[in-house]
């Protein structure tokens, strides 16, 4: 499996697999419902979510979310939007405002690569 595994005791309690790296054909409405809702901090359901795979040039899985409400935001503070920059699953930055031009700030979602390093965060 592709998830995190944990393990207590030498027995596995748990695997999690992060959604965008699954077939979207297996990810049922309320799974990304919960990502939404928690990547966005709001309480309702996405619009209309866009899930794709693209391996050249650059290995990208992504998720991206519409919310049912445009929320309301301040252009000069956008610190508190964007979507999640992941490498290899691993969280390198949240809610980078630097992945999407001003006017898609209302999205939200995940971007994972496997082909950016880990420290891109500081070039960000």
């Amino acid at each position: 499996s592709s998830g995190i595994n944990a393990e207590y005791g030498g027995a596995q309690v748990n695997v999690v697999e992060p959604l965008w790296t699954r077939k979207s054909s297996e990810i049922s409405e309320e799974e990304h419902a919960e990502l939404y809702q928690s990547l966005s901090g709001r309480r309702d359901n996405p619009l209309y979510t866009m899930q794709f795979a693209v391996e050249t040039p650059v290995s990208i899985k992504c998720v991206l979310y519409v919310p049912q409400f445009m929320p309301q935001f301040d252009l000069t503070n956008i610190s508190n939007f964007g979507i999640s920059l992941y490498s290899r699953k691993v969280l390198v930055q949240s809610q980078s405002p630097k992945l999407l031009p001003e006017w898609l700030m209302f999205l939200q979602g995940v971007v994972d690569s496997e082909d950016i390093p880990l420290n891109l965060s500081r070039e960000l």
